[in-house]
């Protein structure tokens, strides 16, 4: 080699020591600096590059890093098996915690054997700092989608409890008219009682006189027989209001609710058959009895036979279903979907009866007044407009609901809810 080449490649070597930001540095076999390059000398704040020869890293490092530095060397040293990027966190003579970069490699003697290493060292703590707050950003980022998702579930639920409340409010406001118009009807039923019923029976037993009188043509006795119809009807819708203005006074008694139905049953049975219905009864087996006032809820039952009877003039089925269902603590409510006595988590029992007809049903309008007082579909002089008025208070005075929808598939199913 000629002697300008020499000069020239330690012109390059000074000049690559002494401007690279990397840290360079060359060890003998026991890891003792040998040269280092002007940026290892300001990472150990020498006055220049010669104050490192002879030193370790034990001069620079807290003990615990250099130890693994040292140890890192000797196997590069003992097995000239280069070690290529690796990642070091260590603290720095400075004091302050850094990341690096670092590759080490064999340095071969002039006779070919390893007389120690050679390394380089690239500082990348502000990439481990950057990668460090990204971390904590994709997390914060992470939890703060939790947090949403939370506040999402959260809203929903309470727009689900706002809407339960507001169902609620809707249902207590609709009973809050039917107790007023309950009570407007109570009074009424006070005063016209106190008022019409005794000038009714003294009309209706004046008209029974008359027909009786054999001087009484057949025409007199037709318009008296009229007049007498007209009173007993007056007589039976005060009768029906004096029961609707009742308080719970009733006449409880064990009844086995099959009976009661069947006979409120058998005095429409004439006007069935003539009206072409078939009657199907489905009754289960082994029912308790319930306590009940018998006469009240026969009457509860014939209500609702009748309605059914008039809403087919051309023929049809009424089918009574009577079986077994679930009572929901703490208020009355009927699982419609199931008779058996299997339920987890209900513990009362109670018998419902239903009534459904293939009728002509209920018009969408008209369904939510059937249960006002003098509401009735049927023609004047036909229904009073009490009837399900009246039975619905007595089913409620027992503790119980009747319950009345249209079928999907055509007609009307009335369900009655008693306790056992």
């Amino acid at each position: 080699m000629k002697p300008d080449d020499t000069d020239q490649e330690r012109n390059l070597f000074r000049f690559l020591m002494e401007n690279i930001p990397d840290r360079i540095y060359f060890k003998d076999r026991e890891s003792r600096f040998i040269c280092v390059n002007a940026a290892m000398a300001r990472l150990f704040h020498l006055t220049g590059t010669d104050a490192a020869v002879g030193k370790s890293d034990r001069d620079f490092f807290p003990p615990a890093d250099a130890q693994q530095m040292y140890e890192d060397e000797q196997r590069v040293v003992q097995t000239g098996v280069p070690l290529y990027g690796k990642v070091e966190k260590k603290i720095m003579p400075d004091g302050n915690t850094g990341w690096t970069l670092t590759t080490k490699l064999p340095l071969p003697g002039p006779n070919g054997g390893i007389v120690g290493t050679c390394g380089m060292s690239r500082d990348i703590t502000a990439l481990k700092v950057a990668e460090t707050s990204l971390e904590h950003e994709r997390n914060r980022l992470k939890e703060t989608n939790v947090d949403l998702a939370r506040s999402q579930a959260l809203l929903e639920r309470k727009l689900a409890e706002l809407e339960k409340t507001h169902a609620e409010l809707k249902s207590a406001q609709k009973r809050l008219i039917e107790a007023e118009k309950a009570q407007s009807v109570a009074r009424l039923a006070i005063g016209v009682a106190h008022e019409v019923k005794n000038p009714l029976a003294i009309l209706r037993m004046g008209a029974d006189f008359f027909a009786s009188q054999p001087s009484t043509d057949e025409t007199g006795r037709v318009v008296l027989k009229e007049m007498g119809d007209a009173v007993r009807r007056a007589d039976n819708i005060i009768n029906e209001m004096m029961i609707f203005s009742e308080s719970g006074d009733l006449k409880l008694a064990p009844v086995q609710v099959a009976s009661v139905v069947d006979e409120a049953l058998k005095s429409f049975e004439p006007a069935l058959a003539a009206a072409n219905i078939r009657v199907e009864k489905r009754y289960a087996a082994g029912m308790p009895s319930a306590r009940i006032d018998q006469v009240k809820i026969q009457r509860v039952f014939s209500c609702l036979i009748e309605n059914a009877l008039d809403s087919m003039p051309d023929g049809g089925t009424l089918a009574i279903r009577l079986g077994l269902t679930h009572i929901a603590a703490p208020g009355v409510t009927p699982d419609r979907g199931n008779r058996s006595l299997v339920h987890s988590g209900v513990r009362r029992v109670g018998v419902i009866v239903e009534f459904n007809d293939t009728g002509s049903g209920i018009p969408a309008t008209e369904i939510d007044s059937i249960y006002d007082p003098f509401f009735t579909t049927k023609p004047t002089g036909q229904g009073t407009g009490l009837g399900l008025t009246v039975s619905r208070k007595v089913v409620e005075l027992h503790g119980g609901t009747l319950d009345i929808s249209n079928r999907s598939e055509g007609g009307v199913s009335a369900k009655v809810l008693l306790k056992v």
